[in-house]
């Protein structure tokens, strides 16, 4: 991140996750550590974040739960 001013973020879930751990994982833990990361830089003026429509909290797929906390 040194040399850009914009972090693009597009890391989700795929099928290749099977594990609950791997969906939070992928879902909340990742894209916490890259928005600290992003937070941190002096050089970053730009987050830019890609995620799944239907992100909700309440919905029964543990793939748009997690995406929902992780936003």
């Amino acid at each position: 991140m040194a040399n850009s001013n914009v972090a693009i973020s597009c890391v989700g879930d795929r099928t290749f996750y099977k594990t609950d751990a791997e969906i939070e994982e992928a879902n909340i833990r990742v894209p916490m550590a890259i928005a600290n990361a992003v937070k941190d830089s002096p050089h970053i003026k730009r987050f830019i974040y890609l995620s799944a429509a239907g992100a909700d909290p309440n919905s029964p797929s543990k793939k748009l739960r997690t995406k929902w906390i992780g936003e």
